[in-house]
């Protein structure tokens, strides 16, 4: 059964929790802890799956509190939820914490917090895997995109468009601006996949602060040591980014769902990144079997990590509290039937795209090389485009880079 502590300084807070979650009292078992000298004592016991706390809380705080969790449990899901809406204090909880969600909550909005993450987290079948991934608290983008950003913000007449036109160049800093944008302390009626929306949301006052003091660098690794080639990586996520755009576009598909696949295309390999900062001799193994091997990358990352790239992409985003649009499409972008579902949707559309990006020069569907779900295609009733697809792809060449 999923073990969830609910932390509180107000004794009637978590009175209301408890009678707001008794219709979940078969599927949860949840704990109370009304401060977090209590809470810690509970969690000396029997480890809790997730742990929500509020964070302005006398003597230690909730930021203490999942700072201390995530160093003796990184495996545990940490959220926030509080009513405080100071903009520092809600950068240093994402230090430490994976999703902020605001008093009063939507008991459904928790819910489905708690389940993706957990969810997702069951595909992790590697422990090790589960524990490194606890501990990160942002992805390090590649050092001339953040001097590039950062350089632009000192501009006194910087622009929000070329905020976001630099920020979608990686796929570290797209994740953490929307991170943060599209948790509730925006108050968001649904969450937003333009970057540069997202840009605007967040302010520039406040993304400066993000960029000099929280949140986008994770200290414990720096991207110059990360084994992968990160701008290789970078180069392949905007073409992507830019055919599935494209792709999306020629479906007549609406600005939103145009939004969402270049943002999908722009984050879909984040977990090839994020295993390079936590195994990166494995990661190096997996390039050197690739090259001399017709096996698939897949089956190369389950082999030597049990975990795919697309898992642990997947996991990430999930916890941190992207859509389940855009979880899935990363998930499923090099297996779109792996959930049984044969339409013609998001995932389809990273799948098709990236394989495009990556080898532009083959024309031909069937071609092994590629790498793409025939059987899928025929399936959604979509294979005809093909050739539309590729001329997309020859056509766009380096895709532009734009939110």
């Amino acid at each position: 059964m999923i073990r969830i502590l609910f932390v509180d300084d107000e004794s009637h807070v978590l009175d209301g929790i408890r009678r707001m979650l008794f219709g979940l009292r078969l599927q949860w078992e949840t704990g109370f802890a009304v401060g977090a000298e209590a809470a810690l004592q509970q969690l000396e016991g029997r480890p809790f799956d997730v742990v929500v706390s509020d964070m302005k809380m006398p003597g230690m705080s909730g930021i203490e509190l999942l700072s201390l969790v995530k160093d003796r449990s990184p495996e545990t899901i940490r959220i926030v939820l509080s009513g405080h809406t100071e903009s520092s204090m809600l950068m240093q909880a994402f230090g430490v914490a994976q999703q902020y969600l605001a008093k009063p909550c939507d008991p459904r909005a928790l819910q489905q917090a708690i389940e993706r993450g957990l969810m997702l987290r069951e595909r992790l079948v590697s422990s090790d895997i589960r524990r490194a991934l606890g501990g990160i608290s942002a992805v390090p983008p590649l050092p001339a995109v953040y001097q590039k950003l950062l350089a632009y913000l000192r501009q006194p007449n910087a622009m929000i468009k070329r905020i976001g036109e630099i920020v979608a160049e990686d796929m570290a800093l797209t994740a953490s601006v929307l991170k943060i944008v599209n948790s509730a302390y925006f108050g968001l009626p649904k969450p937003i996949a333009s970057i540069e929306r997202a840009v605007s949301y967040l302010g520039l006052d406040a993304l400066m602060t993000l960029v000099l003091e929280h949140g986008l660098l994770d200290k414990q690794f720096s991207a110059a040591e990360i084994s992968v080639n990160h701008r290789d990586l970078r180069h392949h996520s905007l073409a992507t980014a830019g055919i599935a755009r494209a792709i999306a576009a020629m479906n007549r598909e609406t600005r939103e769902v145009r939004d969402e696949a270049f943002l999908a295309g722009i984050l879909h390999d984040i977990g090839e990144l994020v295993l390079a900062m936590i195994r990166p001799a494995e990661m190096v193994m997996i390039d050197k079997l690739l090259s001399a091997t017709q096996l698939s990358q897949t089956a190369v990352e389950r082999e030597i990590l049990q975990v795919t790239h697309a898992e642990v992409g997947a996991y990430l985003l999930g916890v941190w509290g992207f859509s389940n649009l855009i979880t899935e499409a990363v998930l499923l972008h090099h297996t779109p039937l792996d959930e049984g579902d044969s339409r013609w949707g998001l995932p389809g559309i990273v799948h098709v795209a990236s394989a495009i990006a990556r080898q532009p020069q083959i024309s031909r569907l069937e071609d092994p090389m590629l790498d793409i779900d025939v059987e899928y295609l025929h399936a959604a009733e979509v294979s005809a485009y093909w050739p539309q697809w590729h001329e997309i792809g020859l056509r766009m060449g380096q895709p532009e880079v734009s939110p």
